[in-house]
């Protein structure tokens, strides 16, 4: 087995920081003060920042390690693959969309630091199951209040708005680490939009009559904010009336804000769920870690 990893690009201010320091200066600046130092610069040093940003953009940058992916390869990991053999579970310079492309096996570790909060509380016994739900109305009435302080993973204060209004994981789909503009998509009504990729691509096979393959990679140009997909998608909907293009355009608009499976929230759910439950009757423990 080996960790995936992340390919990260330069956009418009990791260009222009690495242009900066191209041209030879290398000092802090606050991203507060960055463009009035740049006019403070030479005319020719401004010049060749301006260039070199524009060459960067988009460039590959670097790999870093994806926080839970694993893949798993039956006859070894391929040499040619791994970038860092110096861990106990090597490095590969694959990402997700490579992996997938390849067919190999892939499994993503969710949130390995609360598990291991969990099986610390429980005293390390192979005894968590996450296949069944027990309600327990005290840990019900925790979350209901937003009392979620101490809980990895669900104790900011966007989590504590979102636990006031939405379900467990409708709040872990909306609000997580990348999600954009979180407070604004949280205080809007979901009723009227798609939230996890799945119903999205789901809406999008059955309204348009394509396969689900074709409703992926149009829900994915949506997410991205791909204006070529967008386009397509609605030419392919262009024969229906347009107060319902327009809705269903509206629908998957929030998916450029946030974009989750419902694998990943559910299981975020039941993990946040099980947490907060030792909370709600093992608190000594939860505070110790």
């Amino acid at each position: 087995m080996a960790r995936i990893s992340n390919h990260v690009y330069y956009h418009e201010k990791s260009a222009v920081r690495q242009a900066i320091r191209n041209a030879g200066i290398h000092k802090f600046i606050s991203k507060y003060d960055i463009d009035k130092e740049i006019r403070s610069f030479p005319r020719d040093i401004q010049e060749k920042i301006a260039d070199e940003t524009k060459r960067l953009e988009n460039k590959f940058k670097c790999y870093s390690l994806h926080c839970g992916g694993i893949v798993y390869y039956a006859d070894g990991v391929p040499e040619e693959l791994i970038i860092n053999k110096s861990s106990s579970l090597q490095q590969i310079r694959c990402n997700k969309e490579e992996i997938a492309k390849d067919k190999n096996f892939k499994i993503d570790i969710l949130s390995s630091r609360a598990l291991s909060q969990l099986y610390e509380i429980i005293g390390y016994k192979n005894s968590l199951c996450f296949e069944s739900f027990e309600y327990d109305a005290k840990t019900f009435r925790m979350l209901q209040q937003g009392d979620n302080i101490g809980i990895t993973f669900a104790e900011s204060p966007l989590m504590r708005l979102a636990f006031l209004k939405y379900d467990l994981a409708v709040c872990l789909s909306i609000i997580r680490p990348a999600a954009k503009d979180a407070k604004n998509v949280c205080e809007k009504n979901f009723e009227d939009f798609i939230i996890f990729d799945d119903d999205a691509i789901d809406f999008i096979s059955k309204e348009c009559g394509i396969s689900e393959a074709d409703g992926d990679r149009l829900r994915r140009g949506f997410a991205k904010g791909d204006k070529k997909s967008i386009e397509e998608f609605r030419g392919i909907i262009a024969h229906f009336p347009v107060e319902k293009q327009k809705e269903m355009v509206r629908k998957l608009s929030n998916l450029s804000r946030y974009s989750f499976c419902k694998a990943h929230a559910f299981s975020y759910a039941q993990l946040i769920w099980k947490l907060a439950y030792m909370k709600c009757h093992r608190p000594f423990f939860i505070l110790l870690c």
